[in-house]
């Protein structure tokens, strides 16, 4: 499944249908959002230089 979402050939809303991983899923999809609600201000600016400094590495286009 990770290689074929990797490989362009399924992405997550395809799985997120199905009954193997849909639930799953959408549990992870409800504790991360509940999570990103509770972060405070000065977390979330932190949070978001660190990932623009990581796809920086990767040469990432910036899309902000």
């Amino acid at each position: 499944m990770a290689r074929d979402v990797l490989a362009g050939h399924t992405g997550l809303r395809q799985i997120a249908a199905t009954d193997a991983y849909g639930a799953m899923l959408l549990d992870r999809f409800h504790r991360f959002n509940e999570w990103e609600q509770n972060l405070d201000p000065d977390e979330r600016r932190r949070l978001a230089a660190d990932a623009i400094a990581v796809a920086s590495e990767y040469d990432v286009p910036d899309q902000w």
